[in-house]
């Protein structure tokens, strides 16, 4: 019976978890928006930057969106 080789990972060699670093909100073409999120890096691992679209109607949804990521308390439409 033929052995496999086995890797013992080691610590650096574990994939980061993504660690949120920053958004970046911009306006999309369909008069909507973008919201990206920007990852923190560590050693030899990059997390590409992740896009998340808004439609034009959805406005509060973005705003709820970010608020979440960026750990902000507020009072929605709901509260208000």
């Amino acid at each position: 019976m033929a052995k496999s080789a086995g890797y013992d990972w080691k610590e650096e060699d574990k994939p980061a978890k993504k660690k949120l670093h920053h958004l970046e909100v911009s306006r999309g073409k369909n008069r909507g928006f973008i919201v990206t999120h920007h990852f923190q890096t560590g050693g030899m691992h990059f997390h590409e930057p992740e896009d998340h679209v808004f439609g034009e109607s959805e406005g509060q949804d973005m705003l709820d969106h970010v608020a979440k990521h960026m750990q902000v308390e507020h009072p929605g439409e709901e509260g208000e």
